[in-house]
């Protein structure tokens, strides 16, 4: 824990009580608004990523679910053309909805929702300088990605109705989490919402969002 917090000292990184950056840390780091971590707590959730077996993070980023705050780490991450596969770990804070297993392992004021990593896939999709990994779902293919996330980063988006609007206020289009079909029409997830599903439909380099759907845990 020393060396960690001595390399983030090294850095200029606040350390307590300050949230952590993505800027020069070893991994990268997209903590949605109101769940930030701090390096203190940071440190808490490597060791106990490391402890459940992943060795080389590659990313920490949080989630607001009714649940509460979800913190996932993923890493030993291998990359084939656009797809890449890694091993994930849901971390969670104490005090929050979610009931603690009595064997949970734990670290500091954090535990893991599993002892042992599940193995994920996603889709590379860049757009400039920007690279961000999507998870396709129901046939939605790289190129159709593509397009559909550069519409939403480069404001290319309508709106049916003026609530719909206020709905796609609320999120962060820089943070698509998945992409799929669902009775014929698309939809997107973003990690700032990621209990909102937005469907929408394409129509050349532009989407229209059509219907907003909130998911339950």
């Amino acid at each position: 824990m020393r060396t960690f917090l001595l390399f983030l000292a090294c850095l200029g990184i606040e350390q307590a009580g300050g949230a952590a950056t993505n800027e020069l840390l070893p991994f990268r780091t997209n903590f949605v608004s109101r769940a930030s971590l701090s390096t203190n707590q940071l440190d808490s959730v490597v060791t106990l990523a490391h402890l459940c077996g992943i060795q080389k993070i590659v990313a920490v980023s949080t989630e607001l679910h009714l649940g509460g705050t979800t913190i996932q780490v993923a890493g030993d991450e291998k990359v084939e053309g656009r797809s890449v596969t890694f091993k994930t770990l849901q971390i969670y804070p104490n005090g929050g909805r979610r009931v603690r297993p009595v064997d949970a392992p734990s670290v500091g004021e954090f535990w893991a929702g599993s002892a042992k990593p599940e193995l994920q896939e996603r889709t590379i999709v860049r757009i400039g300088d920007r690279e961000m990994r999507v998870g396709l779902l129901n046939g939605i293919t790289p190129a159709g990605a593509d397009k559909v996330v550069e519409a939403f980063v480069k404001g290319r988006v309508r709106n049916e109705a003026l609530w719909l609007k206020d709905e796609f206020s609320k999120v962060d289009v820089t943070q698509p989490s998945w992409i799929g079909i669902s009775q014929g029409t698309p939809y997107i997830t973003f990690a700032s919402s990621p209990n909102v599903l937005f469907s929408f439909s394409l129509d050349g380099n532009q989407v229209t969002i059509v219907n907003v759907v909130q998911m339950y845990e």
